[in-house]
C-alpha cells in the first residue's frame, strides 16, 4: 500500500560481530526517473531498539502477496488440493572428537523451543548411544551419515564414492499441490540459528512460520495467511521454530 516513489533503505546488522549497515534504493515501477541521484548513505533513517521477535520471528509473517494488477500472482491452493506433504527436520550432527560439540542441547530451551515430547536432536547423537539414521545431503545426493564425520573424511581425500548412498527419491509430478513444513531444531550442541531456505527452480507461497513445533493442529492451521501469502523461492527458516509453505507443481 506505500505509494508509487524511490525509497531509501537503511539495514542493520546486529548479531555475532560489530553493527553492520547496509544501504540501497528501492524505485517502484511507474515512478519517477532519477534514482540514481540519491545518495542512501546521506539518509538519516533512526534504527528501532532491536526486538527479537518482532524483527525475526514475526516480520516474515508481515509480509503479504499481491493478488491484483500485471504483477498479480496465482492464488494459494486450498489445503483440500495438497496431494502430499513433506515434513523436514532441519539440525546439525556434532562432529566426533570435538570437545566442544560435546554439550547436550539445553533441556530448558528445548522444553520451550518444542514441548516436552517429540523427537528432538539428542535422539540422534553419537554421544547418547542412538542408532537413529541421519541423512547429509551434498552434490545434489543425499547420503546415509557415516560414524566418521563427513569433513573428516573428506579432509582426508576419501571421495563420495566411500559414502553410502540413501536412494529414496520422490516424484513430483506435474498439475499436483505439495505442502512443505520445515523444523529447525537446535543442533546437538545447543546452537540453533536463523538460516535461509532456498528451492531451485520452484516458487512456493509462505503461509506462516513461528516457534515451537509443528502440530498441525486447528489452533496453528488457523494461524496461517491463506488469504495473501507472498509467493516465494527462499524463505526464513526460524530458529527454534518451523515454517509451512506449500507449491503447485505448475511448471
Amino acid at each position: 500500500d506505500q505509494p508509487l516513489g524511490v525509497y531509501t533503505l537503511s539495514v542493520s546488522q546486529r548479531a555475532r560481530n560489530a553493527p553492520r549497515f547496509g544501504y540501497a534504493l528501492i524505485q517502484y515501477d511507474g515512478s519517477a526517473a532519477g534514482a540514481s541521484t540519491v545518495d542512501p548513505t546521506a539518509a538519516v533513517i533512526s534504527q528501532p531498539a532491536w526486538n527479537d521477535n518482532k524483527f525475526t520471528f514475526d516480520f516474515q509473517n508481515e509480509i503479504k502477496g499481491l493478488y491484483t494488477g500485471s504483477n498479480a500472482i496465482p492464488a494459494v491452493p486450498s489445503s483440500a488440493t495438497v496431494n502430499r506433504t513433506f515434513s523436514m527436520l532441519v539440525t546439525q550432527e556434532r562432529m566426533n572428537a570435538m570437545a566442544s560439540f560435546q554439550a547436550q542441547p539445553s533441556v530448558d530451551s528445548l522444553t520451550v523451543a518444542v514441548g516436552p515430547v517429540g523427537s528432538k536432536p539428542q535422539d540422534f547423537c553419537d554421544s547418547a548411544g542412538n542408532t537413529k539414521p541421519l541423512r547429509w545431503l551434498f552434490g545434489r545426493r543425499t547420503w546415509k551419515y557415516p560414524a566418521t564425520p563427513v569433513l573428516s573424511k573428506l579432509y582426508f581425500d576419501i571421495g563420495a564414492e566411500d559414502f553410502t548412498e540413501e536412494n529414496l527419491y520422490y516424484a513430483i509430478e506435474l498439475g499436483k499441490t505439495y505442502d512443505m513444513v520445515i523444523h529447525n531444531y537446535p543442533a546437538c550442541n545447543g546452537v540453533c540459528e536463523t538460516h535461509s531456505w532456498h528451492m531451485h527452480g520452484m516458487h512456493f507461497w509462505v503461509l506462516g512460520a513461528g516457534r515451537g513445533e509443528w502440530s498441525g493442529s486447528a489452533a496453528q492451521l488457523a494461524m496461517l495467511n491463506t488469504v495473501d501469502p507472498p509467493m516465494r523461492d527462499t524463505v526464513q527458516t526460524i530458529s527454534e521454530g518451523v515454517d509451512n509453505m506449500p507449491f503447485d507443481k505448475t511448471q
